[in-house]
């Protein structure tokens, strides 16, 4: 069971499917303030504090299984303090990645990959970067594979602006269906495992 940060365990983080009135897997939120890009700061409602926060969105990293660590490059700019938060499609597949993705950030978000070998992270998440609801899947979920009907049915059922999903291996960013998709592709570019393109 990897996740053992205040985060993780704290309830006040977490919103049951029942208490949210959705019907979805488990569901952690998190509520953080972003400014609206087509709006000015002299726009914003009053009362309402705007924080810039810089999130790294990762997944199917598949370490140790396919390849060893992340590539050199990319892992010099995880700078610890630099990134406010990590949004992971899951398949870390090892405690000691995921503790190692929680010196870059404090604030980690990872959901269940199905080469993920804790029951520990949820299936879902929704994160709220206010006015913006996020929601992360490892898109195994979604069939056929990376269907954007397929997932904007799941998005719907979320109630989210923008779900970021894996599971292809393919960096993808879509409008579809007055929502934002975004696929991470793979942080290690590590195979998929399978000879017709599908993980």
């Amino acid at each position: 069971m990897y996740p053992t940060s205040k985060r993780a365990l704290n309830p006040k983080n977490a919103t049951s499917p029942a208490a949210a009135g959705k019907p979805s897997a488990r569901t952690g939120t998190r509520d953080t303030a972003v400014p609206d890009c087509a709006q000015s700061a002299s726009q914003s409602p009053p009362n309402v504090e705007l924080t810039m926060v810089l999130v790294l969105v990762i997944g199917d990293l598949h370490i140790p299984h396919r390849i060893h660590d992340l590539p050199a490059k990319f892992k010099k700019l995880l700078v610890p303090g630099k990134i406010q938060q990590i949004l992971c499609t899951g398949n870390v597949c090892d405690r000691e990645t995921y503790e190692y993705l929680r010196t870059v950030a404090s604030d980690v978000h990872v959901v269940r990959g199905d080469y993920d070998e804790t029951a520990a992270f949820p299936l879902s998440i929704t994160v709220n970067h206010s006015p913006i609801r996020i929601g992360v899947i490892h898109g195994h979920q979604s069939i056929p594979t990376g269907d954007l009907d397929s997932l904007s049915a799941i998005a719907r059922q979320m109630d989210v602006d923008v779900l970021v999903s894996g599971h292809t291996h393919t960096f993808q960013a879509i409008e579809y269906d007055s929502r934002f998709f975004v696929n991470p592709g793979s942080a290690t570019g590590a195979w998929t495992g399978a000879f017709n393109g599908a993980p």
